[in-house]
């Protein structure tokens, strides 16, 4: 589950909720903000970090593999298939 689909469905739920249930909610919320925030502020070990799972859209890929992902972007570059800078800053600017 995504973080946008867990924030959606905690929201659909708060909204549903009574107020015994809102109570508790922020009885817990209160419980760990102290301590969520003081590890917020801790940065990871290198062993920490090597540790976590690998997002699930990261594969490992061969030399190979690699190289010819960088070849085949190559190549829409060469047929003018990208966005320059001064394009997306124009998109930018309109949202």
């Amino acid at each position: 589950m995504s973080t946008t689909e867990l924030r959606t469905g905690l929201l659909q739920q708060i909204e549903q909720a009574d107020e015994k249930l809102l109570r508790v909610i922020s009885s817990v919320l209160d419980a760990v903000k102290t301590e969520y925030t003081e590890q917020e502020d801790q940065e990871l070990t290198d062993a920490e970090i090597n540790a976590l799972p690998a997002p699930p859209w990261a594969k490992k890929q061969t030399v190979t593999e690699r190289n010819q992902e960088l070849m085949e972007a190559d190549a829409a570059c060469d047929r003018g298939e990208f966005v320059t800078l001064e394009a997306l800053q124009e998109e930018a600017a309109s949202w």
